[in-house]
């Protein structure tokens, strides 16, 4: 899987095992909505980082071992507007299946 940061500030690509889809789905909206404690409750392992830190325009491409599920992709960071990535829409619902 290849990691690319287009954007400007440095980026931590962190993922976190859920469930399944309608999990991911919900755990997605509750960050979106700014309720981190909330979409907690959805996971159902430890995050881990798939890649970063990624400076502006860099990427990393690396093999992804994790076991089969389904993972949200989010970025742990606050934005100028001090709210957290994945409240701009910056994360991604993932399935590995082998």
């Amino acid at each position: 899987m290849r990691f690319q940061n287009d954007g400007y500030l440095v980026h931590v690509f962190v993922h976190a095992p859920v469930a399944s889809v309608a999990d991911a789905a919900k755990a997605d909206a509750l960050l979106r909505a700014g309720n981190r404690r909330a979409a907690k409750k959805c996971l159902i392992g430890k995050p881990g980082v798939f890649a970063g830190p990624l400076s502006h325009a860099r990427g990393q491409q690396e093999v992804i071992v994790q076991r089969p599920g389904v993972y949200v992709i989010l970025r742990l960071m606050n934005a100028e507007d001090g709210r957290e990535r994945f409240q701009h829409g910056m994360y991604r619902t993932i399935q590995i299946v082998k």
